[in-house]
């Protein structure tokens, strides 16, 4: 009976941790997307990041594409330091900075034509970022570097 007893506050205990550390969610949701997007009154071919803020708030001050000299696994990093390194290439907004409540988005856009011509020629991994209440959030998308690579001619 005693080890019934056990196992199941054993569970309970895993799945109140769980619940807990799944709340400590602080980084915000960075989603990238190429394809058409209307900005009124045309329509444009490119790449749209959509940040959304989870769990905290968080203050806004740039969107954009980094090209690092390598993979990471880190996903968040203070403020880059340096202006030039590594290169960024920051997406046009309006509305920035801007400050972001928990489930509150914002949305940067740039164009096809003129991200390939920023990019052609500049090695590295390309990686969405958000700069974000003194730190740097770096989005892992697979799909944006395979789509970024053969339009760039890499």
């Amino acid at each position: 009976m005693t080890a019934v007893l056990s196992i199941v506050s054993l569970a309970f205990a895993a799945t109140a941790l769980s619940i807990n550390v799944a709340g400590l969610v602080r980084r915000p949701r960075i989603i990238a997307e190429w394809g058409p997007v209307q900005d009124e009154p045309h329509w444009y071919e490119g790449l749209a990041i959509v940040v959304t803020a989870r769990r905290r708030s968080i203050e806004v001050d740039e969107i954009g594409i980094v090209l690092l000299p390598k993979k990471t696994r880190r996903r968040r990093a203070p403020e880059w330091l340096h202006a030039e390194r590594p290169f960024r290439l920051p997406l046009g907004t309006k509305n920035l900075p801007k400050r972001l409540q928990d489930g509150e988005s914002v949305r940067a856009f740039a164009e096809l034509n003129s991200t390939i011509d920023e990019l052609h020629g500049i090695d590295g991994v390309a990686y969405t970022y958000v700069k974000a209440s003194g730190t740097v959030y770096l989005a892992a998308d697979s799909k944006l570097r395979k789509q970024l690579r053969p339009r760039l001619g890499s």
